[in-house]
């Protein structure tokens, strides 16, 4: 048996030159690949890749005016990119990564374009097909929302005559204007006719709503809603700050000390104005007093004076024993009346345990050391004392190894999504598998209802409760606004995961921007400790030129100029606690109450002891593992 090959040997080789010769020289020109060697670009080297634009966009547009945009593409993607005239095209030279984000520049540009054009084109009104007849299929869905709009309408006209049943629901305070109850051209009113089924009208004279229907539950029902929707409009968030001090265990005397070097303030600042705060700031230190000589039994020897548990001749006063008792009673009045005044909103709650260190920011001045007792009757209450918290709890991933290393032994972890996150307004963004903008929506109006904190003279950190709430809107509710253009031309970098997006937006100028990067574990039953990484950069301190704000900005070749890892708790039923009030209609009520969260029978967890508890246990860990 023989091998032949598969080509003969006598192969005509000016044929097979002749038909590789296959290129279009109307498409690619006169262009050979040795003519000159890599790094010298020329018009006549073969281009790693091209770029061509796919709308109707001229290349001028895309460039800017002088082609300033192709320099600093040039610049940031280490590029060498070349306009094409004859073929309207850029040629790009450069290794693979490097054409890749040239190419992916070029295309958000292009996004831009379109998006600004769709903004600025008029809505008008177009030529449309004359309305077909309805299917049977369709009559048959379509009857059903007509009776039903007939039924909402008949509940508007109040009969003359009065049902059996009837109800009045009187607004008690004649300073409410009606229509915030009733709605403009009885809006809320309305609906609440429409869902409860029930004859209503405002009584103007008597300054209340009157209810009638043939069913009694109707009428239970609709004066129920309207009394919560009453309620939820009178009322206001409840906004509450306490400072607390733990009970020591022996006595002690307070004495405030500067900030130590390299502390990382409460807020990222300009570098002046986060000068003066660390000069303006102190920490509590408390120290650990003797006995006093007189009052030494002769009887006591070395050893019995060297145990700081009998506090010898020093007893704590009836107000420093009675501190933890004063303290829950304190943080169960402000947490209770905090969460009724917003039971009945429909607006996105979270409540946390952070860990830091309270900031003495204001008052006092001297550094005097103080008693315990003038401390807490003094000083705390005082109309000028003022703190802040600072929840850092390390700097980098190395100072929480111990930490980590205790949180995953023996703990189911999660891992949640890089967010960006804002702080008058927060985008929550959800990015695809594609590294773009998938779902997101847009939190305003978000301030802190109830802040506790609670320091502590015998740990290095303290600990802070605290309630927030914000006013929740959809993506389809502000797109069209600046927000929602900022959001929808966000993206992520495919290697780094660094957030890309425009520093130029219609109304809309980010400042600082804040990625996130989040480990959660379960902890101690329902309980979860979530560990943040925050990463800050400060855009007006990035020095970008004015020719390259309408480019994308990449972070991943800006180093943040803060990097802060934090520590928070939680339960997960107080998330599913307040997700019922994004779910809520008019009027409705949540099933929970503040006493869910402080004193429920049915969970021992949920107890206001039980919340201090764990946060004690946590800081004590802090305290061990995570050194500062």
């Amino acid at each position: 048996m023989s091998i032949e090959p598969e080509v003969p040997y006598d192969v005509d080789l000016d044929t097979i030159e002749k038909e590789e010769n296959w290129r279009d020289h109307q498409i690619i020109g006169h262009y050979s690949v040795n003519e000159q060697p890599y790094n010298e670009r020329s018009q006549i080297q073969v281009p790693d890749d091209s770029w061509l634009s796919t709308t109707d966009f001229i290349l001028e547009e895309v460039l800017g005016k002088g082609r300033c945009k192709l320099e600093e593409i040039r610049r940031d993607t280490n590029t060498s990119l070349k306009l094409n005239e004859p073929l309207r095209q850029l040629d790009i030279w450069g290794d693979r990564e490097s054409v890749k984000r040239a190419r992916r520049m070029l295309d958000l540009i292009m996004e831009r374009l379109q998006q600004q054009r769709d903004a600025s084109m008029p809505k008008s009104r177009k030529w449309s097909k004359p309305e077909r007849e309805l299917t049977k299929a369709e009559q048959k869905r379509a009857d059903p929302k007509l009776a039903k709009h007939t039924e909402d309408l008949t509940y508007r006209e109040y009969p003359d005559v009065p049902f059996q049943y009837t109800g009045f629901m009187p607004f008690p305070d004649r300073s409410l204007h009606p229509t915030r109850v009733v709605g403009a051209q009885d809006e809320y009113l309305n609906r609440l006719r429409a869902e409860c089924k029930c004859y209503m009208r405002f009584n103007d004279a008597h300054n209340m709503i009157e209810l009638t229907h043939k069913k009694e539950e109707n009428v239970v029902k609709a004066g129920k809603r309207m009394r919560n929707w009453y309620l939820q409009v009178f009322r206001t968030p409840k906004v509450s700050l306490i400072h607390l001090l733990k009970q020591p265990n022996h006595i002690m005397v307070v004495q405030f000390c500067t900030l130590p070097p390299h502390f990382f303030t409460y807020h990222y600042a300009p570098p002046g104005e986060e000068q003066a705060m660390q000069g303006k700031g102190s920490l509590l230190e408390g120290l650990t007093t003797g006995a006093v000589v007189g009052q030494i039994d002769d009887q006591l020897g070395l050893i019995t004076l060297d145990n700081p548990q009998d506090d010898v001749g020093n007893e704590l006063s009836d107000t420093v024993k009675n501190l933890d008792a004063a303290n829950i009673k304190a943080m169960e009045s402000a947490l209770e009346a905090g969460l009724e005044s917003l039971r009945l909103t429909q607006w996105e709650m979270k409540m946390k345990v952070r860990f830091g260190h309270i900031v003495l920011t204001q008052y006092p001045r001297q550094n005097i050391a103080r008693s315990l007792d003038y401390f807490v009757g003094k000083v705390l209450p005082h109309k000028n004392f003022e703190a802040n918290f600072a929840p850092c709890v390390g700097k980098t991933e190395d100072d929480l190894r111990d930490v980590f290393d205790w949180l995953s032994w023996s703990r189911v972890k999660q891992k949640r999504p890089l967010g960006e996150e804002q702080w008058e307004t927060t985008l929550i963004v959800k990015f695809t598998g594609e590294k773009r903008v998938g779902t997101w929506r847009c939190l305003t109006q978000s301030f802190d209802v109830t802040t506790i904190r609670s320091a502590d003279l015998q740990n290095d950190y303290d600990w802070e409760l605290k309630l927030q709430r914000a006013v929740h809107t959809t993506k389809g509710e502000i797109r069209g606004t600046p927000h929602g253009l900022f959001a929808d031309g966000l993206a992520l970098n495919t290697d780094t995961n660094r957030l890309i997006f425009h520093l130029k937006s219609r109304c809309y100028t980010p400042r600082l921007v804040t990625q996130k990067k989040e480990w959660v574990y379960a902890y101690n039953g329902d309980w979860s400790i979530e560990l943040t990484q925050d990463e800050i950069w400060d855009v007006s301190r990035l020095n970008i030129t004015r020719d390259r704000h309408d480019l994308p900005l990449d972070l991943s070749a800006y180093k943040p100029r803060r990097v802060i890892y934090k520590l928070a708790l939680y339960r997960e039923q107080w998330v599913i606690r307040f997700a019922e009030n994004l779910l809520v209609e008019l009027g409705e009520a949540p099933s929970w109450l503040p006493a869910t969260f402080l004193r429920n029978p049915k969970d021992k967890e949920d107890t206001l002891e039980a919340i201090i508890n764990v946060a004690q246990e946590v800081k004590k860990i802090l305290n061990k593992k995570c050194l500062l």
